[in-house]
C-alpha cells in the first residue's frame, strides 16, 4: 500500500507539474491572441493612413495639375498681351526717335542763327 500511496504522490505532482505547463500555455496563447489582435488593429490603422496619404497624395496631384494648366493659361495671355503691345510699343519708340530727331535739328537751326 505504501507503494500504491507512493505511486499516487507521483502521480499527483505529475499531474500539478503538467496542469502548471498547461496553465501557462494557456497564457501563453492569450497573450499570442491578444497580441495577434493588437496586431491586427495595428494594421487595420496602417490601412487606413495608407488609404489618407493616397487620397491626400491624389488630391495634391489634382491640384498641381490644375495650378500648371492655370500657370499655361496665364502664361500664353501674357505673351498674347506682350505681342499686343508690340504694335503700339514700336509706333511710341519711333514717335519718340523721330521727336529727338526732330529737337536736335530745331537745335541745330538755333545754334546756327
Amino acid at each position: 500500500m505504501a507503494r500504491a500511496e507512493a505511486r499516487v504522490e507521483v502521480l499527483e505532482a505529475e499531474l500539478d507539474r503538467r496542469s502548471a505547463a498547461l496553465d501557462d500555455l494557456r497564457a501563453t496563447l492569450r497573450d499570442a491572441q491578444r497580441t495577434e489582435s493588437e496586431q491586427q488593429g495595428e494594421i487595420a490603422a496602417l490601412q487606413d493612413a495608407l488609404e489618407t496619404c493616397e487620397r491626400e497624395a491624389a488630391d495634391l496631384r489634382d491640384a498641381r495639375e490644375h495650378d500648371q494648366r492655370e500657370s499655361a493659361t496665364k502664361i500664353a495671355q501674357l505673351q498674347q498681351d506682350l505681342l499686343a503691345m508690340k504694335g503700339p510699343w514700336h509706333s511710341m519708340k519711333t514717335a519718340l526717335h523721330e521727336s529727338h530727331e526732330a529737337l536736335e535739328d530745331a537745335r541745330a537751326k538755333f545754334v546756327v542763327q
